[in-house]
C-alpha cells in the first residue's frame, strides 16, 4: 500500500484538521484552474479561513452517495471516508471509493439534456490526483442527473478514465509550488481571508439569485392565476394575494436638467460636510489557469 489512512469524515472536525497540512485533490484541482485570488483563498482556508461550507446542491450530493456507491460494489468498490495520504509526501485525497488498483468518484449534476462524454477539467484533475495517491490505475466516475432533486435515470452514467501520468506531473509541479509558498504572513494572510470569504459570498449569491428567480417565476404565475381568475384578490390561511396595476411613474431627469441648466445644478449641488469614512478597494491579479 503506497498510502496511509489519517482521518476519516465521520469525525468531521479530525478530517478538516488532517487535510489542512496536506494538498488534497480538491485543493489541486483549485489551484491547476485558478490564479492569485484562488492560491491565496486555499493558503488562508489551510491556515484556519472558512471555506465553501457546502449548499443544497451539496448535500444533496451527500445523500445520494450511499445509493450511487451500491451501483459500483459489482467493479470491486468500496466506500471510503478516510483522508488517505501518499507516503512520503504531503499529497492526499478523499475518493469516494477504493478498490485494488482502481477508486471510484461520485457526483450528481443538474440534467442539461445530455449526458457528459468526459469528465469536466475539475473532476478530472480530482480523480488523477486521487490515482496518483493511491497509486491505482483507473477509476469510475458515476455521475447521476437529476431534476429539481429528483434522479433523471434509475442508474449512475458511469465515465471510464485511465491514469494520465502527464497530468499528474503538472499536478505535481503545481502542488509542490503551492507547499513553497508557505503560510502567508501580514497583509496577504487578510488578502488570503478575504479571497476565501470573497470566493463564499459569489457562491452564496449565485445560490440566492437562482432562488430568487425561481421565485419571482412562482410570483409571477400567482398574478396571472389571481387576477384571471380571482379578481384581483385571493385570501386563504396562508396569505392574503392582491393585484394591482399601478400608473406609470413619473422621475426627475437630473441628468438631462444638468445638461439644460449647467450652472443652475451647479448652484444647488451640494458637498456633504461629514467626512466620508475611508474605503478600500481590492482587485486581485488576472486568475489565469495553471
Amino acid at each position: 500500500m503506497a498510502y496511509t489512512r489519517i482521518a476519516s469524515s465521520e469525525d468531521r472536525e479530525a478530517w478538516l484538521e488532517a487535510r489542512r497540512g496536506l494538498v488534497t485533490a480538491t485543493d489541486v484541482a483549485r489551484l491547476a484552474s485558478g490564479g492569485p485570488k484562488t492560491w491565496a483563498a486555499v493558503a488562508a482556508e489551510k491556515n484556519g479561513a472558512r471555506g465553501f461550507g457546502g449548499n443544497r446542491y451539496t448535500q444533496w450530493g451527500s445523500e445520494r452517495e450511499a445509493v450511487i456507491a451500491r451501483q459500483l460494489h459489482t467493479y470491486g468498490l468500496d466506500p471510503n471516508t478516510w483522508v488517505l495520504q501518499k507516503d512520503g509526501t504531503r499529497y492526499a485525497a478523499t475518493p469516494d471509493l477504493v478498490g485494488m488498483g482502481i477508486i471510484g468518484e461520485i457526483k450528481t449534476a443538474v440534467w442539461k439534456g445530455e449526458k457528459w462524454s468526459q469528465a469536466p477539467k475539475g473532476y478530472y484533475d480530482q480523480i488523477q490526483w486521487a490515482l496518483m495517491v493511491t497509486d491505482s490505475e483507473e477509476a469510475i466516475l458515476a455521475v447521476e442527473y437529476h431534476e429539481d432533486f429528483r434522479p433523471k435515470f434509475f442508474d449512475a452514467h458511469l465515465i471510464n478514465i485511465v491514469r494520465d501520468e502527464e497530468r499528474i506531473g503538472q499536478l505535481v509541479e503545481t502542488a509542490d509550488r503551492f507547499l513553497q509558498e508557505g503560510p502567508p504572513t501580514g497583509v496577504d494572510r487578510l488578502l488570503g481571508e478575504y479571497a476565501a470569504l470573497d470566493e463564499r459570498a459569489a457562491e452564496l449569491e449565485a445560490l440566492a439569485s437562482s432562488a430568487r428567480a425561481e421565485a419571482d417565476e412562482v410570483k409571477e404565475l400567482l398574478l396571472k392565476e389571481v387576477d384571471a381568475h380571482h379578481s384581483g384578490e385571493y385570501s386563504s390561511p396562508v396569505a392574503r394575494v392582491k393585484v394591482s396595476h399601478p400608473k406609470p411613474a413619473s422621475r426627475f431627469d437630473q441628468a438631462g436638467f444638468k445638461k439644460a441648466h449647467p450652472a443652475l445644478a451647479k448652484e444647488f449641488t451640494k458637498t456633504s460636510d461629514k467626512t466620508p469614512d475611508p474605503r478600500v478597494s481590492v482587485t486581485f491579479a488576472k486568475e489565469e489557469a495553471a
